[in-house]
Protein backbone atom coordinates (compact mmCIF):
# COMPACT_ATOMS: atom_id res chain seq x y z
CA UNK A 1 0.00 0.00 0.00
CA UNK A 2 1.33 3.44 -0.87
CA UNK A 3 0.46 6.43 1.27
CA UNK A 4 -0.87 9.49 -0.58
CA UNK A 5 1.24 12.60 -1.05
CA UNK A 6 -1.24 14.86 0.69
CA UNK A 7 -2.84 13.97 4.03
CA UNK A 8 -6.35 15.29 3.41
CA UNK A 9 -9.15 13.96 5.55
CA UNK A 10 -10.42 11.74 2.78
CA UNK A 11 -6.94 10.41 2.08
CA UNK A 12 -6.39 9.56 5.75
CA UNK A 13 -9.74 7.80 5.88
CA UNK A 14 -8.69 5.73 2.87
CA UNK A 15 -5.38 4.86 4.57
CA UNK A 16 -7.17 3.70 7.73
CA UNK A 17 -9.60 1.59 5.67
CA UNK A 18 -6.81 0.02 3.61
CA UNK A 19 -4.66 -0.78 6.66
CA UNK A 20 -7.61 -2.37 8.44
CA UNK A 21 -8.27 -4.50 5.37
CA UNK A 22 -4.64 -5.61 5.22
CA UNK A 23 -4.61 -6.34 8.97
CA UNK A 24 -7.13 -9.10 8.28
CA UNK A 25 -4.45 -10.89 6.27
CA UNK A 26 -1.98 -10.66 9.17
CA UNK A 27 0.59 -8.58 7.32
CA UNK A 28 0.65 -4.88 6.47
CA UNK A 29 3.13 -3.61 3.86
CA UNK A 30 3.38 0.16 3.63
CA UNK A 31 5.40 2.49 1.42
CA UNK A 32 5.57 5.39 3.87
CA UNK A 33 8.00 7.63 2.00
CA UNK A 34 5.22 10.09 1.13
CA UNK A 35 4.39 10.52 4.81
CA UNK A 36 7.77 12.12 5.53
CA UNK A 37 6.45 15.45 4.25
CA UNK A 38 3.20 15.23 6.19
CA UNK A 39 2.43 17.44 9.20
CA UNK A 40 2.94 15.82 12.63
CA UNK A 41 -0.75 15.11 13.27
CA UNK A 42 -1.10 13.17 10.03
CA UNK A 43 2.09 11.17 10.73
CA UNK A 44 0.62 10.37 14.14
CA UNK A 45 -2.28 8.58 12.41
CA UNK A 46 0.19 6.27 10.67
CA UNK A 47 2.11 5.70 13.92
CA UNK A 48 -1.11 4.73 15.71
CA UNK A 49 -2.08 2.35 12.93
CA UNK A 50 1.35 0.73 13.15
CA UNK A 51 0.99 0.31 16.92
CA UNK A 52 -2.48 -1.23 16.61
CA UNK A 53 -1.28 -3.60 13.90
CA UNK A 54 1.68 -4.79 15.96
CA UNK A 55 -0.36 -5.15 19.15
CA UNK A 56 -2.90 -7.31 17.32
CA UNK A 57 -0.19 -9.61 16.03
CA UNK A 58 0.15 -8.30 12.49
CA UNK A 59 3.50 -7.91 10.82
CA UNK A 60 4.12 -4.26 9.83
CA UNK A 61 6.63 -3.83 7.02
CA UNK A 62 7.74 -0.44 5.75
CA UNK A 63 9.03 -0.79 2.23
CA UNK A 64 12.34 0.86 1.37
CA UNK A 65 12.18 4.01 -0.68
Amino acid sequence: MTLPDSPSRGALADVVRDVRREMLTGSVRVDATAARGWPPRARLVVARLRRVAVLTGCRWTELPS
